[in-house]
């Protein structure tokens, strides 16, 4: 709230909005020391100071009248008409110029062109299919914690197709900025220097690789520039770029891919995620997952007592387990001696072209199923396990 009416004031002050006071006190005070003159000469018992003259003439122009002065020279009477005539204008003229002031600014901001002043937020950078997945996942986040992420949109899109992408997602709070975000003009609109996150999307409309990676790089020396300790995740194309992001100091790197909506988000939200799943399913980590078989002796138990036993057993982390599924062919729902109704239920499954009917078997992974899953007798243990370094 106190932002908001910080922001207010200062686009009041741009506006030349205190000029404008500035002219109406002066009038206010030249009426007042004329009254003053007049008044003060036919009654000094009343109007003993220019005080008195400033809050006679004051209560007059607008209109509040309380009765405790009046004019009581021609004089004055004159010029209180002329103050309360002068007051009309000035107001009216007041309220047109916030008006526009405000027209002006919700113009702008639907151009994206208007300085965002947000504390805490999100930047992202560009536009790509992953900027719907991030979001979507911020959407479903606002859904679950029930509050928001403030999130600015920087890229060089249509006004109009802005306009749809933010109605897409009401549960957000989002605010577009126009421009090229390797510029740290643009990215100062987007308040990037009070953001806690940004992440820089691959630019898959080049065509280019590597024009796209030399991008993500000035856009993160121009972010670190405004604010070091905005949380920086970029998506590039090359591997070999990572390097140089790392000495631009991004936080975060994700080489494109099919999860990169996701990576993005949680490392930009939560830094070291990304890096922990890295180690978990990159080579030559601590951490692998790997696939066992399940004791005998757990067949018909349940999840959660596996879990237990693993972890006292072996140390290792229990998450989740791959379950075979025989297949289903249509044989086995139709009788042996291939009756006229059997022949109708054929038919109708064929033209209903209904997939359990037919679909193979084979192995299907459970992660995390619930403590009350009961384990199977071909089911396979998925679990996170410490490496043994020799030596």
């Amino acid at each position: 709230m106190w932002d908001e009416l910080r922001g207010f004031f200062l686009l009041f002050a741009r506006e030349q909005f205190a000029r404008i006071i500035s002219v109406y006190l002066l009038i206010l005070l030249a009426g007042s020391s004329l009254a003053f003159i007049f008044e003060h000469a036919a009654d000094p018992a009343r109007f003993r100071n220019l005080w008195d003259a400033v809050y006679f003439v004051f209560i007059s122009m607008t209109t509040v009248g309380y009765g405790d002065y009046t004019p009581s020279t021609t004089a004055g009477r004159v010029i209180i008409m002329l103050m309360v005539a002068v007051n009309v204008v000035f107001v009216s003229f007041i309220s047109a110029t916030i008006a526009s002031i405000l027209v002006a600014r919700k113009l702008k901001e639907g151009m994206g062109l208007e300085k965002i002043n947000l504390r805490n937020h999100l930047i992202v950078c560009g536009w790509n299919l992953n900027a719907h997945s991030i979001l979507q996942h911020l959407s479903q986040l606002s859904a679950l914690e029930d509050k928001e992420l403030p999130t600015v949109l920087v890229n060089s899109l249509p006004e109009e197709e802005t306009t749809d992408i933010i109605a897409t997602y009401p549960r957000l709070e989002i605010k577009w900025v126009s421009g090229d975000h390797t510029h740290e003009v643009v990215l100062d609109r987007a308040a990037a220097r009070t953001a806690r996150a940004a992440i820089i999307l691959a630019d898959y409309s080049l065509h280019a690789p590597d024009k796209s990676d030399e991008r993500a790089i000035l856009t993160t020396l121009a972010l670190k520039s405004l604010n070091p300790d905005i949380i920086v995740s970029a998506q590039v194309f090359n591997e070999s770029t990572r390097a140089h992001l790392k000495r631009a100091r991004a936080d975060d790197v994700i080489v494109a891919g099919d999860q990169d909506g996701f990576f993005l988000l949680a490392s930009s939200l939560a830094p070291g995620l990304n890096r922990m799943v890295q180690e978990i399913l990159g080579p030559g980590g601590a951490h692998e997952v790997w696939v066992r078989p399940i004791p005998r002796s757990f067949v018909g138990k349940s999840f959660g007592e596996l879990m237990q036993y693993w972890f006292s057993e072996n140390g290792d982390i229990l998450l989740g387990v791959i379950g075979f599924e025989p297949g289903i062919t249509l044989s086995e729902v139709l009788s042996d001696d291939y009756t006229v109704i059997d022949r109708f239920i054929e038919s109708k499954f064929k033209k209903a072209k209904l997939g359990g009917i037919g679909r193979k078997g084979g192995y299907f992974p459970r992660l995390n199923p619930g403590a009350d899953y009961t384990i199977a007798e071909r089911d396979l243990a998925v679990c996170l396990t410490t490496v043994k370094k020799e030596g």
